[in-house]
Formats: C-alpha cells, structure tokens, sequence
C-alpha cells in the first residue's frame, strides 16, 4: 500500500480515512464492473451526463424531504440503515464519478501526474505507486 506520510490538518482529521474510502470504492466498482459491464457509458457522453444528474436528483429529494433541509450530515445519520439512504446515493454518485474521469484517462484525454495515458490499465503503473 502507498504511504505518503501525509498529516492532516487541524479540523480536518477526517482525510486520514481517504484511503480506506478509495479502497472500497475500487472494489466495488470492479465488482459492479463484473455484473453491469460498460451500461453506465453505453448511450455515450449525454448518457453518462444524464446518469450522474439522475443520481444528484435522487439525493438532492432525499435532501429536500428530510427534516432539517440539505443537512447532509443529519440526513447521513438518519438514514444510514436505509438500502437507499444518503450514504448510498453519494458513494454511487463518487463512484460514477470515478468512473467517468477513468473513461477520460484511458481515452488520453486527461493525465494522471506522473502516469502517462495508458500505463495503469496496461499493468506498467501498479496501483501501489
């Protein structure tokens, strides 16, 4: 695993849990990535928009119907044992994300610092560097 030593700041502690959080998203998008394929960019790049706007508008009603109104930290905790609670929808949207600027890195059309375009997916870049 890569470790950079980093130290968060003050009031910002929560950053020591990024890894972790990538980790697991990475997981979960290969394990998604085994059952659903390429779906999420089969109808092209308005497809894709339209996907990630869907996912913003199913929590941005989740948000609204909520008690105190776009308090995404008490909506999180209020719904965090709902299969479709606040948690959820925002590590689907994170992962969506991902998947979209990944789609931009292997195409060339975006760089990763220091990794040329091609070289993870082509196994010359491990993911521990």
């Amino acid at each position: 695993m890569r470790n950079d030593n980093y130290e968060p700041q003050p009031g910002q502690e929560n950053l020591r849990h990024l890894l972790d959080i990538y980790h697991r998203d990475r997981k979960e998008l290969f394990d998604k990535g085994r059952v659903y394929g390429p779906s999420w960019k089969q109808r092209g790049g308005v497809g894709a928009f339209m996907m990630l706007a869907r996912k913003w508008d199913r929590l941005e009603n989740i948000l609204r119907r909520h008690e105190k109104e776009y308090n995404i930290f008490d909506a999180i905790e209020k719904t965090i044992t709902q299969q479709e609670g606040v948690l959820e929808q925002i590590r689907d949207l994170r992962n969506y994300l991902a998947l979209v600027e990944s789609e931009m890195v292997e195409r060339g059309i975006v760089c990763l610092p220091g990794i040329a375009p091609g070289q993870i997916s082509k196994g010359i870049v491990s993911e521990d560097k």
